[in-house]
């Protein structure tokens, strides 16, 4: 019995012995084989997701959007990378986040075989590091590995601009007992702005009381969230754009999508009594409004508060014009892919001539090109007179115009206005359920738009039902509109809406 424990306990211990030995053996094979599965030959190369980091105009003193490209180990072995960083380092305009280390060089960066990293890019563009106000910026990542270097570009636009911050504050008084809060600057009576660089604003900019705003060709204006251009009563606007000259008011985010994103700054706001404002050749991108026109009793050809030529109005989250009580010409408008077009409201009146309102806004179904009401509440405010003359009226769904008429002696039955009401629609484009004799010549066929989904809303083919249907007899007494949007020369008879058809030559 002795014996049998004897031996038990000698065949454990060596059993023990056999298992250590084991254990030391693996363990040094696994600790050899951590060092040996590194890839340390000079041919190592890493993959990018893309070969440029690239971002569109950056203002100077203002920071960029972070971007992103993913670093790839293509073999089969662990790689070190001995160190990343800027090469410009601390003078560089770009910062680095390389999986979550943001010091200036990233040191030891371990990747295994056919794994991958993360580098985050901003870019943040001193004015110094322009040699004049426009200007590309460039730098490389640096990454180190094995005795060799490997490099991935970074570019940048700089731009030079004038910055515009609000020092004052104004509560206006907005419908139903609410405030709206406006922080402003104010420019002197007469104030040009200067063209040579972007105006870059933080709120809303305005002029002082009775004065003038102009705004000359080529200027471009960028908008934060909050800011626009406010125009107070008896003081006025002159958008002084020419083809190929444009103004552009627009937001202040260009990255991504935010190029085309609406409802990013507040727009302009003409406040009452301001008449005699005047916009030719610009593009209004962005906003919640394009244009809010407030009321005036000032009536008629003589008292428009806006004439507008010339010009594109896209992507707002309201509407593309806003106008209550008040009088405005149109001439070569196009409004394009707003929640509704544009809004007539309570009345007063105006006169539109080879425009396209049209409405393909993602965001909501059911919205209109062109809202027309006359009353609020109980008070009834007529329209004195509102005419469209070869205007295209169009959208996704056959019903763009929304007539919200009181309901009297001038009204039929579910507002479907009658024909005493002072409305005309003239060798119009008409998506409207609506037929009666102040629809003259009007055609509900449709345009044949180029690109409805890009807001390209030219004519595409010479089968549309608008080209060579406009009225032949209208002439716009201040003579606008003898050439279309694109500045060429209108055919007789011309086509319906802001784009005269050409046809493409033969190749």
């Amino acid at each position: 019995m002795l014996k049998s424990r004897v031996l038990l306990v000698a065949v454990y211990r060596v059993l023990m012995l056999a298992l250590l030995a084991i254990i030391v053996f693996w363990s040094g094979v696994s600790c050899r084989n951590e060092w040996e599965d590194f890839d340390t030959s000079s041919n190592v190369r890493l993959s990018f997701s893309a070969d440029t980091v690239s971002f569109d105009t950056v203002f100077t003193t203002m920071q960029t959007v972070t971007k992103w490209v993913m670093v790839r180990n293509t073999g089969d072995k662990r790689i070190k990378i001995s160190r990343i960083y800027l090469e410009r380092g601390g003078q560089s305009a770009f910062r680095l986040n390389v999986d979550g280390d943001t010091s200036l060089n990233a040191i030891d960066v371990v990747v295994a075989g056919r794994d991958s990293f993360y580098i985050f890019v901003t870019a943040n563009i001193g004015s110094k590091c322009l040699k004049d106000d426009f200007g590309k910026v460039l730098d490389n990542i640096v990454f180190e590995i094995n005795g060799k270097k490997q490099h991935l570009a970074l570019q940048a636009w700089g731009q030079n601009a004038y910055y515009h911050f609000p020092d004052k504050t104004y509560k206006r008084a907005i419908a139903e007992g609410d405030t709206q809060v406006i922080r402003y600057l104010e420019f002197p009576a007469g104030t040009v702005l200067q063209n040579d660089k972007p105006h870059v604003f933080f709120g809303y900019a305005t002029v002082a009381d009775g004065g003038e705003l102009v705004i000359p060709r080529g200027t471009s204006l960028y908008f934060a969230n909050g800011a626009g251009i406010w125009i107070r009563g008896g003081s006025s606007v002159d958008v002084q754009g020419t083809f190929g000259n444009t103004v552009l008011f627009t937001s202040l985010r260009q990255d991504y999508d935010y190029k085309t994103m609406p409802g990013q700054w507040e727009g302009l706001l003409i406040d009452a009594e301001s008449i005699g404002n005047r916009i030719d050749y610009a593009v209004i991108r962005n906003a919640k409004y394009g244009i809010y026109v407030d009321s005036s009793t000032a009536t008629g050809t003589e008292g428009y508060a806006l004439e507008i030529f010339n010009t594109y109005i896209e992507n707002m989250t309201r509407s593309g014009i806003f106008s209550r009580k008040n009088y405005i010409k149109g001439v070569n408008l196009v409004i394009g892919n707003c929640a509704t077009g544009m809004s007539l409201m309570q009345g007063g009146g105006g006169v539109f001539f080879h425009c396209t309102f049209t409405n393909y806004y993602r965001s909501f179904e059911g919205e209109y090109s062109l809202v027309l009401n006359d009353y609020s509440g109980e008070e009834h405010n007529p329209f004195t007179s509102v005419q469209f003359i070869n205007c295209i009226i169009w959208g996704k769904t056959n019903e763009q115009i929304n007539f919200d008429f009181k309901s009297d002696e001038n009204s039929g039955a579910s507002g479907n206005p009658l024909v005493e009401l002072p409305y005309l629609f003239d060798h119009c484009v008409t998506a409207t359920t609506v037929n009666n004799d102040r629809f003259i010549s009007c055609l509900k066929t449709a345009p044949l738009f180029k690109d409805e989904d890009e807001g390209d809303f030219e004519i595409s083919s010479d089968k549309s039902s608008a080209v060579k249907a406009g009225n032949t007899t209208y002439r716009d007494p201040d003579g606008e509109g003898i050439r279309d949007i694109k500045n060429e020369m209108r055919f007789m008879p011309p086509t319906i809406g802001a784009y005269e058809f050409v046809k493409p030559p033969n190749p």
